[in-house]
């Protein structure tokens, strides 16, 4: 595994079965790979954003499949620690799901 932070770990694992996750835990020889994993298990795989696609549309953007990219890159950036807040997720979910083609 090469993920380097809690919001890597995220997005490789936010839709993997927990038995998954187990087994790649036992499997992982480094520390800080270990702890991160632990982590995810512990307190991140329960990550809430406290926006919606609902925002989003509220916001002038036409519903896409971008709304889902644009929210599940928010939760790896809040994850991080680089988003927090309804007003910064928002912000970030607009300026990605703009970026991954949702329209106005």
């Amino acid at each position: 595994m090469e993920a380097k932070s809690a919001g890597a770990v995220f997005r490789l694992l936010h839709d993997k079965p927990m038995l998954f996750v187990l087994y790649l835990l036992a499997q992982v020889d480094k520390p800080q790979e270990q702890a991160l994993i632990r982590d995810f298990i512990t307190r991140d795989r329960f990550l809430k954003l406290e926006i919606t696609g609902k925002d989003l549309k509220a916001a002038g953007l036409t519903p896409s499949a971008a709304f889902a990219k644009a929210l599940l890159e928010t939760k790896v950036a809040k994850a991080d620690g680089l988003v927090r807040g309804k007003k910064a997720e928002l912000g970030h979910a607009l300026n990605l799901a703009r970026k991954f083609g949702a329209g106005e």
